[in-house]
């Protein structure tokens, strides 16, 4: 990438882990309205709610950050990990349990660019950052924060988020028409065959003559 900087991911923002409140304490969960993000809701690349929530007396008892929205969430622990590294932007203000990682970007680095960026290196990542040895698939903090990835000017950086959305989008429309079309080639394959070999035949009945 012309113009580029190779820099550390320490080096682009605050990082925060999370943690789980005791799920014991109905308190902490009852009627909760803090989203609560673990690796169950990292589905999509963005988050706008999540399957559990806190109250804000887990929040105080347990000493928890709240994350601002354009915060970029990565699981770094999960079986998903085998394979996959689930990366979101949030557009909430939320909380994550502690097989997330959360960076809040520093001043002139777009969320969506290192969601980006994160995503395209990510078996790198999954190969060079991966723990050994540990029961559920694992990333090593120091390693990931090590990584580094290309930095540009913002405006750079967001011209080329605009330039991938924009391609992903057609993509996706041609996928969506291609789908439509061996949809319907489906079912004009099926009615060929039903006229062929009608299912209900007239039955043969013998001459009287």
């Amino acid at each position: 990438m012309n113009g580029a900087t190779m820099v550390r991911l320490r080096d682009i923002g605050k990082w925060l882990g999370g943690k789980t409140p005791s799920k014991s304490t109905a308190a902490y969960w009852t009627d909760g309205t803090i989203p609560w993000v673990s690796p169950k809701d990292m589905k999509l690349h963005e988050i706008h709610s999540s399957e559990d929530r806190l109250t804000e007396s887990a929040l105080s008892a347990s000493r928890m950050s709240m994350l601002p929205p354009g915060s970029v969430l990565i699981v770094t622990r999960s079986g998903i990990l085998v394979h996959t590294l689930p990366v979101a932007v949030t557009r909430v203000a939320v909380t994550i349990n502690q097989d997330l990682k959360a960076l809040i970007p520093a001043e002139g680095i777009s969320p969506e660019y290192v969601a980006l960026a994160l995503r395209s290196a990510s078996k790198r990542i999954l190969k060079e950052c991966t723990k050994d040895g540990t029961t559920v698939a694992s990333i090593e903090s120091k390693a990931l924060l090590d990584f580094e990835i290309p930095i540009v000017p913002l405006t750079k950086q967001r011209q080329i988020v605009a330039e991938v959305d924009k391609q992903l989008s057609r993509l996706e429309g041609a996928i969506s028409n291609l789908t439509d079309g061996l949809r319907h080639a489906s079912l004009l394959r099926s009615a060929i065959l039903s006229s062929a070999f009608p299912t209900s035949q007239p039955q043969f009945r013998p001459s009287k003559d």
